[in-house]
């Protein structure tokens, strides 16, 4: 079976999600799909080399969460219907999109380049990347406030998103205040690189 075909004993219209893929057979579906207002962000591309015919895989990332039925919107007599699923994994997705994935290539599925993938969705891997940057600037950040070499104002200036969870932050400043990141070390511990814990 299809990995989007129905199963009868599980009605996929109902399931609500963020994130969806799907099979789609025009490139008119795909774009009605993509511009709905309620899309975040998507990525799609042309299958035309895997021997069947030629049809748009996409994913797709919602502002507000919808239901499978929302599909039928998309689907007319002319140019069939849209197949869908609910997405567990988007990484996964995104991934399947250039059949980047275990299965796919075990398969001998062909294999897209990156490049052929369209779409205002940016690579997973990047997004972590740049995710992680960001928690060790913020560490960064709360152990200057610490040590008195930033003031509150200019933390909340360089983290504006921050201010929202600023009483979180300030139970942090607390916590590493106690923990071992600030012993104060002698000059003699800096010089032999002797850490007390």
């Amino acid at each position: 079976m299809d990995e989007f075909e129905e199963d009868s004993k599980f009605d996929r219209s109902k399931i609500r999600s963020y994130w969806w893929s799907g099979v789609c057979y025009h490139k008119a579906q795909l774009d009605a799909i993509i511009e709905d207002e309620n899309i975040k962000e998507y990525a799609y591309i042309l299958h035309d080399k895997c021997g069947v015919k030629e049809h748009y895989h996409y994913l797709i990332h919602m502002i507000k969460m919808q239901r499978g039925s929302w599909f039928k919107n998309f689907t007319t007599e002319d140019m069939g219907t849209v197949k869908y699923k609910d997405v567990r994994s988007p990484q996964g997705a995104y991934d399947y999109l250039i059949h980047n994935t275990a299965k796919a290539k075990a398969d001998g599925k062909y294999q897209y380049h990156e490049s052929e993938r369209i779409g205002t969705i940016k690579d997973f891997h990047e997004t972590e990347n740049i995710k992680e940057n960001e928690h060790r600037e913020l560490f960064n950040d709360i152990v200057l406030l610490i040590e008195n070499r930033m003031t509150w104002s200019d933390f909340f200036k360089k983290q504006p998103k921050r201010i929202y969870s600023s009483s979180n932050i300030k139970k942090a400043v607390e916590l590493m205040e106690r923990s071992k990141y600030l012993i104060k070390l002698t000059p003699e511990q800096e010089q032999l690189g002797d850490l007390p814990w």
